[in-house]
């Protein structure tokens, strides 16, 4: 656990960019409800978590392996009252209806073209969410 917070203490640069401009910039509240499109491994959904830990979140990576470490991951944190893993494609799950239009706040790793990244996270947000 005290290497996994200690990875966590690192932010990088997009999850502390995306915390600086919600909550200094714009004066926004905190983000209830987080999905973090393709967690690459669990940045930035697991920073944000940590930064923020009113947030609930699904986090989503394509493949199985990196969403076991995930699980763990979780586990090992105590969130697992407050984190959802799922495994699968984003363009696939954004057609879920259980995850469709349902978050605040959707981050995603840049996985391909940022219009690419974009159109398949956009399916993730609720009217007036962020992106």
């Amino acid at each position: 656990m005290p290497l996994l917070r200690a990875a966590l203490g690192l932010l990088p640069v997009c999850a502390l960019l995306v915390a600086l401009l919600w909550f200094d910039s714009f004066k926004l509240v905190r983000p209830r409800l987080v999905a973090a499109t393709i967690a690459g491994g669990g940045l930035p959904g697991l920073v944000l978590l940590d930064l923020w830990p009113s947030a609930t979140a699904v986090l989503l990576d394509a493949r199985e392996r990196r969403g076991q470490f995930l699980r763990e991951s979780i586990e090992e944190l105590g969130w697992e009252d407050r984190v959802e893993v799922r495994v699968g494609r984003a363009e696939v799950l954004a057609r879920d209806a259980g995850l469709r239009g349902r978050f605040e706040l959707v981050v995603a790793r840049g996985f391909g073209p940022p219009p690419v990244t974009a159109e398949c996270a956009v399916g993730f947000l609720r009217s007036g969410g962020w992106l």
